[in-house]
């Protein structure tokens, strides 16, 4: 499959659009601007730190084992528009966090945010390939939409929490994570057929 095939695909430019937010917010963000807002707030910053970033695989950890078959039964498309959502809202609000347990659990809510959206997306992907063609091309604009995240987000975010603060840093990744939702709100599902959850009859 050819790129230019690909990008006329909403289901794909979306795609690329969220993967690059999740990148810098889930990825880039995560591991180096959240260690220093961690030792910038508190006193023992490397141990908030490290449990931050364990909270936040933690809560990725959790959500993988139900978001890949939920993608598969309702969609890939509302999976990806929850993660990305609440990525904006627990990652956008890392900077009102003052204090560590309230910075652990924001780090668990947006690690399985992000654990709704990769995994829908990587199904975005192969459902745009279709499983008679090669698209060498278009997963390596796939994965280089997310590198581009985590090489920009970290500099970017870094350089506003140096000039601005952390809570407008952190501000900028929820209104990134945000125009990924605008992106799949005008998407199509990549899923053919989503199967309807099972109603269960009531008893006689």
């Amino acid at each position: 499959m050819k790129l230019k095939e690909a990008w006329g695909d909403t289901a794909f430019r979306a795609a690329l659009t969220s993967n690059f937010a999740h990148g810098w917010a889930n990825m880039g963000v995560r591991v180096s601007v959240v260690p220093l807002f961690a030792a910038a707030l508190f006193n023992n910053g490397a141990a908030v730190a490290g449990f931050a970033l364990a909270a936040y695989a933690f809560g990725t950890a959790v959500v993988l084992q139900v978001s890949g078959r939920m993608a598969d039964s309702i969609g890939r498309r509302p999976l990806i528009i929850a993660g990305l959502t609440g990525t904006a809202i627990f990652v956008g609000i890392f900077g009102f966090a003052e204090s560590a347990p309230v910075l652990i659990i924001l780090s668990a809510l947006a690690g399985a945010a992000g654990g709704f959206t990769n995994p829908a997306q990587q199904a975005v992907i192969a459902d745009v390939i279709g499983n008679e063609r090669s698209g060498g091309q278009v997963l390596s604009s796939f994965q280089m939409a997310m590198d581009l995240g985590s090489i920009g987000g970290p500099i970017i975010v870094g350089f506003l929490a140096d000039v601005f603060g952390f809570k407008i840093a952190f501000a900028v990744c929820g209104v990134l994570s945000l125009i990924g939702v605008v992106a799949w709100i005008f998407a199509r599902e990549s899923l053919e057929n989503p199967k309807p959850r099972m109603r269960r009859l009531p008893k006689k």
